[in-house]
């Protein structure tokens, strides 16, 4: 490349004189951009050397888009009703099992399905904590007298009976007076447990109920009409008792026998109310949100399923 200055001899009043001229440069290479097949900038072909060319990438101009997690399934329907459009929306409901190992519920929406870096928006679907207590804190466990005394103190108002909760506390402290190392259990034949023991030469003899039946919420602030004022969305549960006596004592599992029908009716009721209240036009499905970037050609071929 020649940069250096330049020497030339003129003639000026007859004696010869030796000027410096301007350096030469070569003309300034011209960047030339290709739109990137992704869409997300440009790319250059540069020479980095004397036989040796390299692809450069220049990003395009950024903006801004939505990835916010929601804790509250109000605050979720409030903002989809201001900023998201019910006709171009995707809105999806993931419910899986409550019980431990399972990913926590969660609600999705895709305010353009179209664009894979689009707006994306995920909201947590929070379980009551009455169901939570009795249902997700005791799986897989057994209770002795101290701790299944203290579920039901703490979240007996679920309990279905006039009552029901008084008289299971009260069997549970009478129980817990003879001591861990004293107790008999036997099974009557309408189901209950009956549970008896000796303390200071007195016998005490309780019985245990086979199954209980539970009211409660399955999942917090879904209601079955619009609004905050009305009622809650509850469930009528059974929990059936295993009452088995050991050496530290009662131990008593809790199952579940209808939690599968119960959690299926429980997100129907959640589909049904966020769509009630995001107003006419939305639809909102039980499932999870998947997309996939494909190349022009394949989307040709698949055609626009699925896509607003």
């Amino acid at each position: 490349m020649a940069s250096e200055s330049l020497e030339r001899t003129l003639q000026v009043g007859g004696v010869a004189t030796v000027v410096e001229t301007a350096p030469i440069h070569d003309p300034a290479p011209r960047l030339e951009l290709v739109e990137r097949p992704d869409m997300g900038g440009a790319a250059a072909l540069v020479k980095t050397g004397p036989d040796t060319w390299e692809v450069v990438n220049f990003d395009g101009p950024q903006e801004s888009v939505a990835r916010h997690c929601f804790r509250s399934i109000r605050g979720f329907v409030r903002w989809l009703g201001r900023w998201a459009d019910p006709k171009s929306t995707q809105v999806f409901a993931d419910l899986a099992s409550p019980l431990p190992g399972n990913h926590p519920p969660s609600m999705t929406a895709r305010l353009d399905p179209a664009d894979p870096r689009g707006d994306l928006v995920v909201c947590e679907v929070p379980f009551d904590p009455g169901f939570r207590a009795w249902v997700i804190a005791t799986h897989g466990k057994r209770f002795d007298q101290r701790a299944l005394f203290s579920l039901v103190r703490g979240h007996g108002q679920a309990i279905v009976g006039e009552n029901a909760a008084e008289s299971l506390l009260g069997t549970l402290a009478a129980l817990r007076v003879v001591g861990t190392m004293n107790l008999e259990s036997e099974l009557a034949p309408n189901g209950r447990t009956i549970v008896s023991g000796m303390k200071g030469g007195i016998e005490v003899s309780r019985e245990l109920p086979g199954e209980i039946t539970l009211r409660t919420p399955v999942y917090a602030g879904v209601r079955w009409a619009i609004g905050d004022e009305g009622p809650e969305a509850d469930y009528a549960l059974r929990a059936v008792l295993d009452v088995e006596v050991g050496q530290n004592g009662l131990a008593v599992a809790i199952t579940f026998p209808d939690l599968d029908r119960i959690m299926m009716q429980a997100g129907e009721d959640l589909v049904e109310h966020v769509e009630l209240e995001l107003g006419e036009g939305w639809l909102v499905c039980i499932g999870s949100e998947r997309s996939e970037v494909v190349g022009a050609e394949e989307f040709r071929r698949i055609g626009k399923i699925g896509r607003a």
